[in-house]
């Protein structure tokens, strides 16, 4: 077929103009072009906003561009609460929601749809976008705002659930779901808007099956003693802790070791005696820093019994079946209780050698201590009353001379009767330089209650407790290294933290010096101010 040159030029026009409406017909952004980031907005409401005498069945809301909706089921916050949820669907533009059919009557309702609500194209949010409605003559306008704080850190409690009940209410949150609720921020603030001229109580709860109901030890919880008037200024604050549990103690015995391990949970202290003589115990220490009781036995047939107690009161019988003697070395060795091969004195200028288990005797014709090579006769020694297991040498140490500790064979006796091989423990004393101290002060305490500060090495590792005299003290020495700092509100003075007990008394406040351990570094002096303000 032979194709004319005029028909050549019709046929490349007509292809050109497909190819030009097939180019028009695609509705994309030029590359390169900006992005969208503009949230949709709201561009007719029926009824419209804060509307008032309402008596429909369903709210319209149309947006300025097509939406879509992000876990509407979670997002959406209804004020007053309730258990009766709307119907909510999109069509076209608009979003639909079908009320429940029964609204109480001169109330304001506030649909707040948190992150719900996203356009189509980037899902940028209407974040926390609110509609607001009344069945009655005006719109309640009152609120209220304050914070949950975690009582045992001293931390903002963020996605806490924070419930509002009708001060009439002897249920509250025991039995009944709350009249309004919210939850925190990341920083455990929370607010709640459009409430009425009323009173109520107010609690919070840290949950995880989201029934909005206090399930007793499985969840956490905050309270208010007093009602709450909307009216009221002031920022509200809640402590939010985990109820006392059940006081717990649980024991292991270690075969071949001659000790066993008694930990407890809720008790002040614990103490053992002997049952039968099915054992010998010889002696027992109370950690009160681990919660915990060690307890050394020369002796334990295939079967012992020890009383529990704490303090005078009797526990319960701890049973143990034991399948092996203990089996120990004919010799052992001390160790230096400090800092690699360095020591550092205290106040008492001591020094500490530890045993694994109790010291029984010593034998002062076997230890010889040398300073500088030199023998010298100003240092003495003794065993901790309180913790057998460690040899102190008391004396003026010279922090510019090397130290030798001559041990020779039986020089310590343990309570096995086995005895310590010869040794020589070499040890240089550490000066001030080596070390630093830490100066706590507190700003606006309440001049009527007692403080005490708690020093951690890290994050958990407790070091150490000081009351705060004149509501300052001081930690010292400390090596370097990273710390942590908590005070505590000491309301009924007895020395340690106290927990909360429902509309009983309020968790003992903890005030923490930072969110993460701070540094401290040898040869500098170090002050904290923390604040503990009793409002």
């Amino acid at each position: 077929m032979t194709i004319k040159p005029q028909n050549v030029l019709l046929f490349g026009w007509l292809i050109f103009v497909a190819l030009y409406g097939v180019s028009c017909a695609r509705q994309s952004s030029p590359n390169g072009g900006p992005k969208d980031e503009t949230p949709p907005s709201v561009l007719e409401a029926e009824p419209g906003l804060n509307a008032i005498n309402f008596i429909g069945d369903k709210i319209i809301l149309k947006f300025s561009e097509y939406v879509k909706l992000n876990s509407i089921e979670q997002e959406l916050n209804i004020s007053p609460h309730t258990t009766e949820l709307p119907t909510i669907f999109l069509r076209g533009k608009k979003l639909i929601v079908k009320l429940p059919k029964k609204l109480t009557a001169n109330t304001t309702y506030a649909y707040n749809f948190g992150n719900a609500i996203g356009d189509l194209a980037e899902n940028n949010k209407a974040e926390n976008l609110t509609y607001v409605f009344s069945t009655g003559p005006y719109i309640d306008s009152l609120k209220v705002t304050g914070k949950v704080t975690d009582a045992a850190t001293g931390k903002g409690k963020a996605e806490a659930k924070v419930f509002l009940y009708n001060a009439s209410s002897d249920s509250l949150i025991f039995k009944a779901t709350p009249t309004y609720l919210t939850t925190t921020k990341k920083d455990g603030t929370f607010e709640f808007k459009y409430l009425p001229n009323l009173n109520f109580k107010i609690a919070a709860l840290s949950e995880t099956n989201n029934n909005n109901v206090y399930d007793f030890a499985t969840e956490q919880i905050a309270f208010y003693s007093n009602n709450i008037e909307p009216t009221d200024s002031n920022l509200i604050n809640l402590l939010m802790y985990s109820p006392e549990v059940t006081k717990t103690w649980n024991y292991e015995a270690l075969k071949d070791s001659g000790i066993f391990t008694i930990t407890n949970k809720g008790y002040d202290s614990i103490n053992i005696k002997t049952l039968t003589d099915s054992t010998d115990l010889v002696y027992y220490n109370y950690n009160f820093l681990e919660d915990s009781l060690l307890a050394y036995f020369t002796s334990l047939k295939k079967t012992a019994a020890f009383l529990v107690f704490e303090k005078d009161s009797l526990l319960d019988t701890i049973r143990i079946t034991n399948k092996a003697e203990v089996e120990l070395k004919d010799t052992f060795k001390l160790t230096a209780y400090g800092i690699e091969n360095k020591f550092h004195f205290n106040a008492n200028n001591k020094l500490i050698l530890q045993s694994k288990y109790p010291i029984k005797k010593i034998d002062p014709k076997q230890i010889s201590i040398l300073a500088d090579s030199l023998a010298i006769d100003n240092i003495s020694y003794f065993v901790n009353d309180a913790q057998k297991n460690l040899l102190q040498f008391y004396g003026e140490f010279d922090t510019t001379k090397n130290y030798t500790f001559q041990l020779g064979f039986g020089a310590i006796t343990n309570m096995f009767n086995k005895v310590n091989s010869a040794d020589t423990i070499n040890l240089k004393p550490l000066t001030n330089t080596d070390f630093t101290s830490l100066n706590i002060s507190l700003l606006n305490p309440d001049s009527t209650l007692t403080y005490f500060a708690q020093l951690y090495a890290g994050q958990s590792k407790l070091l150490a407790t000081q009351v705060l005299d004149s509501f300052k003290t001081t930690f010292a020495p400390l090596q370097s290294g990273e710390y942590r700092l908590k005070i505590v509100e000491d309301k009924n003075g007895n020395g340690k933290w106290d927990n909360g007990r429902y509309m009983l008394r309020q968790p003992e406040r903890i005030f923490v010096a930072g969110d993460k351990p701070f540094s401290i570094n040898k040869g500098i002096e170090h002050n904290i101010e923390l604040e503990v303000n009793s409002k």
